[in-house]
């Protein structure tokens, strides 16, 4: 987004580009680098070597509280997906009215004050850790920042993506090797 402000069309294409084509390199490395440390802890599991955590003694085994620290006297019945998303949703809102008020004096994007009131609200006890994925919403909201990131493709060119195609290849090897 900041690039197609400054009239970078090219370096927002590019970021996208490498964004969707670094998964053709990065998922086998990963399968093949996830195989041989698999391998590795199943001959020191079999060895007696290690012991998986969940199997190790003084461990606590006990979940993760569900529930956030302000809602412990709320039924549990009330704990459900939509009050999760509603919670989430008052913090995101209040994120943007804040981005909003404070436009005048200073522009901070309301994407990174919905960040810090998301952290700041989880330390409260507004919100519990990863709560999309406990309303099971997070492939949902994952979809909608995806629809966001590709509508800068929108300016893409055939004849600029020609233009970054060794760039990108470059900097997908860089990345390999560093």
């Amino acid at each position: 987004e900041a690039a197609q402000s400054a009239g970078l069309a090219s370096l927002s294409v590019l970021a996208i580009l490498i964004y969707v084509i670094q998964g053709f390199a990065g998922y086998p490395l990963t399968s093949i680098v996830l195989k041989k440390e698999g391998k590795r802890k199943l001959q020191e599991y079999r060895a007696g070597t290690w012991q998986p955590v969940h199997e190790q003694e003084g461990q606590e085994t006990g979940a993760e509280p569900d529930v956030p620290k302000l809602f412990e006297k709320v039924p549990k019945r009330y704990h459900t997906d939509y009050s999760r998303i509603l919670r989430l949703a008052l913090v995101a809102t209040l994120a943007y009215y804040v981005s909003v008020w404070t436009a005048p004096f200073v522009t901070i994007s309301p994407f990174v004050l919905c960040l810090c009131f998301g952290v700041i609200a989880t330390s409260l006890g507004f919100l519990e850790k990863q709560p999309l994925q406990k309303a099971n919403s997070f492939g949902f909201a994952i979809l909608g920042l995806m629809l966001f990131v590709f509508d800068g493709l929108k300016q893409a060119t055939p004849e600029m993506l020609m233009d970054l195609f060794l760039p990108m290849i470059g900097i997908i090897v860089i990345g390999v090797i560093g």
